[in-house]
C-alpha cells in the first residue's frame, strides 16, 4: 500500500512536524488484534537523497536516530543504541552483494552479522538506490542479487567497504584475544 502525504516534505515531518498518527481502523468499530488496534501507521517516503543521508550519517544525531527508528517502524522495539548495529548490518550485506552474484538468505544473514532481521536490512538498502532481484528456488529457498552495483553512489559503496573492514578488524581482534 502506498500512501501519499500532502503538505510538508517528509524530511520536515520526521524533524518533528505533526503527521497523522495512523489511518482509520481497517474494519470499522471492530479493530483487529494487531498492534495499533487495526490501524496502519503512515510513514512518509523519503527521497533517495534523504534516505542516503539518513543511512550514511544522519542517524548518528539524536533527531536522525528518531527518524531512523520511525522509518523502520520500530518506535517500541528499536532503541537509539541499536542503530549503529542495524546500519552496520545493512552495509555488510551490501558489501557482499556488490559482486552481483546470487546469494542465499543464509549467506545474507551471515554477512549481516547474524541479525535475525537480515532480510529487512537487505530491503532497507533499496532506500539508497540498491536494486535487487529475488528468486524462489523452491520450498521458500530465496536467493537475491544486486543488479546495479555500478550505478551506486561512491559514498554508499565506501560505507559498505568501511563496514566490512571494521567487521574484519573486530573479528581478528576477538580471535587474537582468545589465543
Amino acid at each position: 500500500m502506498t500512501t501519499t502525504l500532502s503538505g510538508p516534505a517528509p524530511a520536515a515531518a520526521y524533524a518533528g512536524e505533526s503527521l497523522p498518527a495512523s489511518t482509520p481502523p481497517v474494519n470499522g468499530n471492530n479493530p483487529s488484534r494487531r498492534a495499533g488496534g487495526g490501524r496502519m501507521v503512515v510513514r512518509p517516503k523519503l527521497s533517495q537523497a534523504e534516505a542516503a543521508q539518513l543511512a550514511l550519517s544522519d542517524h548518528k544525531t539524536d533527531a536522525g536516530a528518531e527518524r531512523y527508528i520511525r522509518r523502520l517502524g520500530g518506535e517500541v522495539t528499536i532503541k537509539p543504541d541499536d542503530i549503529p548495529r542495524l546500519q552496520r548490518g545493512c552495509w555488510l550485506i551490501l558489501d557482499m552483494m556488490l559482486d552481483g552474484q546470487w546469494h542465499s538468505y543464509d549467506e545474507i544473514q551471515e554477512a549481516s552479522g547474524g541479525l535475525r532481521s537480515s532480510d529487512r536490512r537487505r530491503r532497507q538498502l533499496s532506500d539508497v538506490a540498491c536494486d535487487f532481484e529475488s528468486e524462489d528456488r523452491g520450498r521458500g529457498d530465496w536467493w537475491h542479487r544486486l543488479l546495479n552495483a555500478g550505478t551506486l553512489a561512491p559514498e554508499v559503496i565506501n560505507a559498505a567497504r568501511e563496514a566490512r573492514a571494521e567487521a574484519d578488524s573486530d573479528r581478528i581482534a576477538s580471535k587474537s584475544g582468545r589465543g
